[in-house]
């Protein structure tokens, strides 16, 4: 990305990586959001446009993530969710590892063992 002067992507998400290359992409996706290239799912062009601006107008990770305020009868809650392209900046770092993604792993076989998992 760095090497052709690429800001941010936006990636089809299902198998084609995982069954080409070995790699959920939501992995790929983390680590360059993580480094300020912003990088959206499904080929949300506009979304991972939405997460450039954020980056560049804070200076930190930026993410999008899908929300419903339906949070059972909690009318202060909501569920956020998304795949995990997540970047770490988002989270506790003490908690951090990176494993198999389960939505994927259900249709595809793991090529590797589950443990040990990597830090990041």
């Amino acid at each position: 990305m760095n090497q052709e002067h690429i800001d941010f992507s936006a990636i089809q998400c299902w198998t084609s990586l995982e069954e080409n290359f070995g790699v959920v992409p939501c992995t790929i996706m983390s680590m360059m959001s993580e480094n300020l290239v912003s990088s959206a799912c499904e080929l949300d062009v506009s979304g991972a446009l939405s997460m450039y601006m954020l980056a560049l107008a804070s200076g930190t990770p930026s993410a999008i993530m899908d929300w419903n305020n339906n949070y059972g009868d909690n009318p202060d809650r909501e569920v956020c969710f998304h795949c995990s392209n997540l970047p770490k900046h988002f989270f506790n770092p003490v908690d951090l590892k990176m494993d198999f993604q389960q939505i994927i792993a259900g249709q595809l076989a793991r090529k590797t063992p589950l443990e040990p998992a990597w830090d990041m």
